[in-house]
């Protein structure tokens, strides 16, 4: 990978973003009053280590729709190898590596090669701007005490990509439920990338270039694979309607000067939890709205004083839930 001064940042599912004009909308983080709190005051958004996020089996859940897909089209691959190639290298293991490529030096036209390690890093949101399955999740002493954060999709994409890191790459995109759609998924872009892999060896005789381009194949199918891994869930989750954004982080990331984006680690029950966090423009907060049980009027005023305090500009559009709750 050569140097670059921004950041990639990749859509999960490009053509569903282009058709839905996902970059244009509004997404909603659920959470507790304290995170509300948290979030607003420091004007980021916190994004936990896939490890350590409360489906202990969505990273691997890729596992049976990736079977069936490599079952369903293994036999129509120009690549017969391919398959093989994912039972082997293709794994559990909660880090990945990226192979950078760079000068050796200003005067040198050598490149020099190496690996960093990269853990996933994810932020939730749902689509449904009022949901009772999200509220429940916020439910103490059979009272509703949560809140959900409107924000926009390109702010938090603009806000990223001011970052100077290349080696930092932000995924985003609606998390698929259905197992067929997940084979389906999984079926097509593999086919596409072995297609592309058979018309760059056409004409191709010289076995060092024939490898390079196999091995440049192969890496591609992995990452494809590492990315969809992440937006996969079992269907018994569909209801939240899940929105998501994943931060590929190097292990060894540092914080450069006046960058947006830490890294640091919390408590949650009793268990150390790696988190990184990234600055956005208040201009991404778009509205609050308050669950169904909160005392609007104190609720609102309450939010309203601390929004002056915290120097937000433009008013939030701030809501009560429309869920008829009455205890």
């Amino acid at each position: 990978m050569s140097t670059k001064d921004i950041p990639k940042i990749r859509s999960f599912d490009p053509n569903k973003d282009s058709l839905n004009k996902g970059r244009s909308t509004i997404t909603y983080h659920y959470t507790s009053p304290i995170g509300a709190k948290a979030i607003l005051g420091s004007n980021s958004i916190r994004f936990t280590d896939c490890q350590f996020l409360n489906d202990k089996s969505e990273y691997i859940h890729i596992r049976k729709p990736l079977l069936q897909a490599l079952e369903a089209i293994q036999d129509n691959l120009f690549d017969a190898s391919i398959p093989d190639m994912i039972y082997n290298l293709f794994n559990d293991n909660y880090e990945t590596e990226l192979l950078v490529v760079s000068p050796r030096s200003d005067i040198s036209p050598e490149l020099k090669f190496h690996f960093i390690k990269q853990r996933y890093y994810i932020f939730c949101t749902s689509s449904l701007k009022d949901s009772l399955n999200m509220w429940n999740y916020y439910v103490k002493d059979g009272n509703y005490l949560g809140y959900n954060l409107g924000l926009s999709i390109n702010g938090i994409l603009k806000s990223f990509s001011a970052l100077k890191d290349e080696n930092v790459e932000l995924l985003y995109g609606k998390v698929m439920y259905k197992e067929s759609e997940q084979i389906r998924y999984l079926k097509d872009g593999i086919t596409e990338i072995d297609r592309s892999l058979q018309t760059e060896l056409r004409g191709i005789n010289d076995i060092a270039s024939r490898d390079e381009i196999y091995d440049k194949a192969k890496g591609q199918i992995l990452d494809f694979l590492e990315s969809a891994r992440l937006f996969f869930k079992d269907e018994a989750f569909k209801d939240e309607d899940e929105f998501r954004f994943v931060i590929k982080l190097p292990l060894d990331y540092i914080k450069k000067n006046n960058s947006a984006l830490t890294a640091g680690y919390d408590l949650k029950g009793g268990i150390i939890v790696p988190y990184c966090t990234l600055t956005i423009e208040k201009a991404s907060y778009k509205s609050v709205t308050l669950s169904p049980m909160l005392d609007k009027e104190l609720a609102k005023q309450g939010l309203n004083r601390f929004l002056i305090d915290c120097n937000y500009e433009n008013k939030l559009e701030i809501n009560q839930s429309e869920i008829p709750i009455r205890y």
